[in-house]
């Protein structure tokens, strides 16, 4: 009797695995062009493509959804998972983020090199004395002063990250995870802007 629950459970997901459905998350054939100049998909043969594995990270980065809840479209779950590990391990997220910031900023005539570097839009304890550009952030109940120039970027860029629901939240258990996640994002970003 298992065996039989068995066969249908596989013979269901043959089924929906041949009725793929094209998520907004998915490469266009424009932004798949880009990013298979860098990846290693003509190396050898494979059963699942890489722009299928890749369109599974970037469906569960921009939907929230838990590993083992990726939908039967793309390969399997642990698949989708092994390569976005391996791609944090091996670096290639970093890299492929890279490539694309400077594809961006070679497009926009700028300077491949960046020209500010801001860390945080974080409010500074200040003393009762005050100064200038003193102010009160009420978040976090503290009176101070923010990096008050360039802070909109920083603002922007938080604000780009909170659209994908994956970073609403630390679920990552670990740091490499989490800043792989916020790779993937920045990936995503900049191909959005290629299409």
């Amino acid at each position: 009797m298992e065996y039989i629950s068995y066969l249908c459970d596989y013979q269901s997901q043959q089924l929906q695995r041949m009725h793929k459905t094209n998520y907004p998350t998915n490469l266009t054939d424009k932004q798949w062009q880009v990013m298979e100049k860098y990846s290693d998909s003509q190396n050898r043969k494979r059963k699942h493509s890489l722009r299928e594995i890749f369109n599974g990270q970037l469906y569960l980065l921009k939907t929230g959804c838990q590993w083992r809840m990726l939908p039967l479209d793309f390969p399997k779950w642990e698949l989708v998972y092994y390569y976005c590990s391996r791609w944090k391990g091996d670096g290639v997220l970093e890299e492929l983020n890279e490539i694309l910031r400077n594809m961006q900023h070679k497009a926009c005539c700028k300077s491949v090199s960046p020209s500010v570097g801001l860390i945080d839009s974080q409010s500074f304890k200040t003393t009762c004395i005050g100064g200038e550009a003193r102010g009160y952030d009420g978040g976090k109940k503290i009176k101070g002063r923010k990096p008050v120039p360039k802070r909109w970027v920083v603002e922007r860029t938080f604000s780009w990250l909170e659209n994908f629901r994956r970073l609403a939240k630390d679920y990552e258990y670990t740091v490499s995870s989490s800043t792989a996640m916020v790779l993937l994002a920045f990936i995503a970003l900049a191909l959005n802007n290629i299409s």
